[in-house]
């Protein structure tokens, strides 16, 4: 072999063990994202912390939204009726007006 032979074929085997270890890295990488990220896992070993989780949005869900929702509506129908009664018993500009100038035509 020559020198350029053997340069070249030392070169091919450092690129070989380079692209190796980047492999062995990567799938290292993978199993540890894997690991990390695993949900299953993660509630097996979370199970009581997310139950009382659940119990909570639970009661929440069940006793203070729809006590919220009956108050609101409690109140907001008959401000609104009121609002739409106000608003009906007022006169609006164009018979204002028309009673303005009638006034003005009698005085």
């Amino acid at each position: 072999m020559s020198d350029r032979e053997h340069e070249r074929a030392h070169i091919e085997l450092a690129i070989e063990r380079a692209r190796d270890r980047v492999g062995t890295s990567i799938d290292e990488l993978d199993e540890r994202v894997k690991s990390k990220i695993d949900f299953g896992r993660m509630a097996r070993e979370h199970t009581p912390q997310l139950l009382a989780v659940g119990g909570v949005i639970g009661l929440v869900m069940g006793l203070g939204i729809p006590k919220a929702f009956i108050r609101m509506v409690q109140i907001g129908i008959p401000v609104g009726i009121a609002l739409e009664i106000a608003r009906r018993s007022r006169p609006s500009d164009e018979n204002q007006e028309q009673a303005e100038s009638e006034a003005k035509i009698f005085s």
